[in-house]
C-alpha cells in the first residue's frame, strides 16, 4: 500500500507513470513488503495505545490516592469518608468529630511548622491506638472525624474515652519544647449511613457544646 501510494504521488506529477511493473515476482515482493509495513504499523499502534492506557490508569490511581489521603497526616480525607458512606447507605454507623483545643495557641507560640508536627504526630498516635475497624479522617484544619460501621454507640464512646485519657498523658516534643494538648469530641447518634448530613450536624453540635462547656471532654447526647 505504501509503495503504491508513493508511486501514485510521483506519477501524478508527471505526464505519464514513471514505473510500469509487469514482473509478477516484483509485484509479489511489493505486496509482501506492504503487508509487513501495515502489520508493523498496526503492532506499533496497539503498543502505543496500551502504553497510553496504562499511563492513564496509573495517573487515575495517583489522583485517587491524593483525593483519598491527606498529605500532611496520612489519614483519610473527607472525600474518602463520603465515598465510604455513599457505598453503604443502609448500614448503621456513628460519626465522631474531634477538635484540638486551643490549637491556634500552638501555631502562635511555636510556629506553623510545629503545628504541622503536632497534627502529624497526633495522626500517628490515632492510627496506633484507635482500632482498625474505625476509619480516621482529617476533616480539615485541626478537626478529625472517626467513622465506625456496625458498632454500638457505647462501644465507640469507650474507645474515644480511652484514647482521650491517653492523649492527656502524652507529650509532643518539638525542638526541645514539651507540648501538651487536649481534644473535645462530639459523638452522633447511630443512624443509617445515608443520613450523613444529619450525623455530621449531630456530632458537630455536640462538639461545640463541649467547647462551650470547658473543652477537653466527650459529648454523647443533647442533655443540658
Amino acid at each position: 500500500m505504501f509503495i503504491y501510494i508513493i508511486i501514485r504521488i510521483i506519477s501524478s506529477t508527471q505526464d505519464a507513470p514513471i514505473y510500469i511493473i509487469s514482473d509478477k515476482n516484483i509485484i509479489l515482493t511489493l505486496s509482501i513488503f506492504n503487508a509487513v509495513c501495515c502489520f508493523i504499523v498496526m503492532i506499533y499502534s496497539v503498543f502505543i495505545s496500551d502504553v497510553s492506557s496504562k499511563a492513564i490508569d496509573k495517573l487515575n490511581e495517583n489522583l485517587q490516592e491524593i483525593a483519598d489521603n491527606d498529605q500532611l497526616t496520612g489519614l483519610r480525607t473527607r472525600h474518602y469518608l463520603f465515598d465510604s458512606l455513599n457505598s453503604s447507605p443502609n448500614l448503621d454507623c456513628n460519626i465522631v468529630i474531634g477538635d484540638i483545643d486551643d490549637y491556634k495557641i500552638i501555631n502562635d507560640t511555636y510556629g506553623h511548622l510545629c503545628g504541622d508536627y503536632v497534627l502529624h504526630s497526633l495522626a500517628n498516635l490515632m492510627k496506633d491506638k484507635i482500632p482498625d475497624d474505625i476509619d480516621i479522617c482529617r476533616w480539615g484544619g485541626e478537626e478529625f472525624v472517626f467513622l465506625c460501621f456496625n458498632t454500638n454507640k457505647e462501644e465507640l464512646t469507650y474507645v474515644i474515652e480511652r484514647f482521650n485519657n491517653l492523649l492527656r498523658q502524652h507529650s509532643f516534643i518539638y525542638e526541645g519544647n514539651v507540648i501538651k494538648i487536649t481534644m473535645t469530641f462530639g459523638i452522633s447518634d447511630t443512624m443509617k449511613a445515608k443520613h450523613l448530613n444529619t450525623m455530621i450536624k449531630c456530632a458537630d453540635d455536640r462538639l461545640y457544646k463541649g467547647k462551650r462547656c470547658g473543652k477537653d471532654q466527650i459529648i454523647v447526647d443533647d442533655k443540658k
